[in-house]
């Protein structure tokens, strides 16, 4: 009997369930509480099929791989939510915007004297290598297994920040933007220089103090992304299956 296309069957709606209950779950247990069971249910799983059957193939492992990430995202982003709160900056975080091809998601949106910083979270580890403005970075993980595409995050961040330009049209707000790194990944020349360690994220943050923004227009630019946040949880199930679905392919390659 061939156990992989079972194995499959079993591990694929682990990525459905999560779409569901993700919000729930991470939000009210601790994250070694799911992680640790989600590693005994399928670490056992894999070890009956391994030795009924043999090597399992990675695109077996694909919904897992994918649920492991969105995890570190969220805690990622959580170690990013309290590194903004320590200084008492004002944050919007997963705002929800029209990009005109869909919908985007911006990890946060901090909010500062000198206009508006959209911030993207990167939870990971190991080495990142790869060009500033390549398509993908590659992830070569601590475990020596093949290296990874990522989606570049500066591109990806860059495309946020003008979705948030074009939001604001109208208003004479600035709006810049980071690659926060909230893992434990090293990244290679050139990389280094465009993503901000969470330890150094509130230096960066900080504005020559001869900035300031007109503060009628930040309330005003303020006060439309705080509205796109509180109306943005009916695309989030849309953007959530649109983020799996790019994470599972990237994963099954």
């Amino acid at each position: 009997m061939d156990w992989q296309p079972a194995l499959s069957l079993i591990l694929a709606p682990l990525s459905a369930i999560m779409a569901r209950v993700e919000a729930v779950v991470i939000a009210d247990l601790p994250y070694v509480l799911v992680a640790a069971s989600l590693t005994v249910l399928v670490g056992t799983m894999l070890l009956w099929a391994r030795a009924l059957h043999g090597a399992v193939a990675p695109e077996a492992l694909a919904p897992l791989r994918a649920l492991r990430a969105e995890i570190a995202g969220r805690k990622g982003e959580d170690a990013v939510a309290r590194e903004l709160a320590r200084p008492g900056l004002p944050s919007l975080r997963n705002v929800i915007l029209s990009d005109g091809d869909g919908w985007a998601e911006l990890d946060h949106v901090v909010r500062m004297r000198a206009g508006t910083v959209v911030l993207e979270t990167k939870n990971w580890s190991g080495w990142v290598s790869g060009e500033l403005e390549a398509a993908e970075w590659w992830q070569h993980r601590p475990d020596g297994s093949a290296p990874q595409a990522r989606y570049n995050p500066v591109l990806q961040n860059r495309r946020h920040v003008r979705t948030v330009v074009d939001f604001l049209a109208g208003l004479p707000v600035s709006v810049r933007g980071y690659v926060v790194g909230a893992g434990s990944a090293r990244f290679g020349p050139p990389l280094s220089c465009a993503v901000v360690p969470l330890a150094e994220l509130a230096t960066a943050l900080v504005p020559p103090a001869d900035t300031c923004e007109d503060s009628l227009s930040l309330d005003e630019a303020w006060r439309r992304l705080a509205d796109a946040a509180a109306l943005g949880a009916p695309h989030r199930e849309a953007h959530v299956a649109y983020a799996r679905g790019r994470r599972l392919a990237a994963m099954r390659r």
